[in-house]
């Protein structure tokens, strides 16, 4: 039976993973059933897996046979899929459908998986190949956005709907990189699908706000370096660090006393706010008195000072 890697996968930046060029070693494909790689992956099946349920299928048709044919290589790819998608037992390295020449230099960026075979391509022939694969024509707008949906990395508690209508339609950038395994990021981009499932139009809407969020932990990051999750900055005693990412990512001027954006800096008080208030509810479901109110407290913080710290600049500037 196939092994579940349920342990959450270690973030790599695509241009560090590697792919392995056409003069090196025979190519090898990832067995999920004994988690080796082998060379011949058909016969490595037939002789020591013939008793799994999947293999079992395959040698009811004769050697040769194309259903048998077309069996192996769709559980080579199911495996091969698995294997590309969890870090956790890639290494950092990938298998591709074809190497690259050893002068192209080729990494894992210049790769993406076809959402219909699961198989990697370079980013130049996966719009024809996945024409081919599916069956149908497909711009090249179209073929990138599914092999998003197929191949990101996000959180385990993600909603189907905000990786295939949110998260996949997002600018690859460190923005998004930032809040693609945040708790409270996540939990909030769920809270904000569910509120507006019924309209699509709100995507665009999402995307902004998980944007915004992403943007004020990138600057939290950098005023404080112990921070790891967004969590970790509601705390009474990190108030002031709010307010200065905030005026950061709004771009307020000290000299001036004005923001740059000042709806950015609106947006950003009433986002963090309802995070808050979700974290909130977090705690009081664990039952967890003194995190609760530790939030609790910064909540009443935010109420006092909000208005003054940011919503006064902000109606001052308009």
């Amino acid at each position: 039976m196939c092994n579940s890697y349920s342990v959450e996968p270690v973030r790599l930046p695509r241009e560090e993973l590697q792919v392995s060029d056409s003069r090196s070693a025979k190519k090898r494909y990832f067995c999920n059933y004994c988690e080796k790689c082998v060379t011949n992956f058909g016969r490595h099946l037939m002789t020591v897996h013939r008793t799994e349920n999947e293999v079992t299928s395959i040698l009811k048709y004769p050697k040769g046979n194309p259903l048998r044919l077309k069996k192996i290589a769709t559980l080579r790819n199911e495996f091969q899929f698995k294997y590309n998608s969890n870090p956790n037992i890639n290494n950092g390295k990938i298998i591709v459908k074809r190497r690259p020449n050893l002068q192209k230099n080729r990494n894992g960026k210049h790769y993406k998986i076809c959402p219909s075979c699961k198989q990697m391509y370079s980013i130049l022939s996966l719009r024809v190949h996945y024409s081919k694969c599916c069956k149908e024509d497909s711009s090249t707008r179209s073929s990138m956005v599914k092999s998003k949906q197929a191949q990101m990395s996000v959180h385990k508690d993600a909603s189907k709907r905000l990786i295939k209508f949110v998260l996949a339609n997002c600018r690859n950038d460190e923005v998004i990189e930032e809040i693609l395994f945040d708790d409270l990021c996540i939990d909030y981009g769920n809270k904000l699908c569910r509120t507006y499932r019924t309209n699509e139009q709100h995507n665009g809407m999402i995307r902004t706000r998980l944007r915004e969020m992403g943007k004020f932990l990138i600057e939290i990051k950098k005023q404080n370096k112990n921070i790891f999750q967004l969590k970790d900055v509601l705390l009474p005693e990190h108030y002031d660090t709010i307010i200065n990412a905030i005026n950061a990512v709004a771009g307020y001027d000290e000299d001036t006393g004005v923001y740059n954006a000042p709806s950015t800096a609106y947006n950003l008080g009433l986002h963090v706010k309802q995070i808050t208030q979700q974290l909130q509810t977090l705690y009081i479901r664990e039952a967890n008195v003194e995190k609760r109110s530790a939030v609790a407290d910064l909540i009443c913080l935010m109420n006092e000072g909000f208005r003054t710290d940011i919503n006064k600049t902000v109606s001052e500037n308009q």
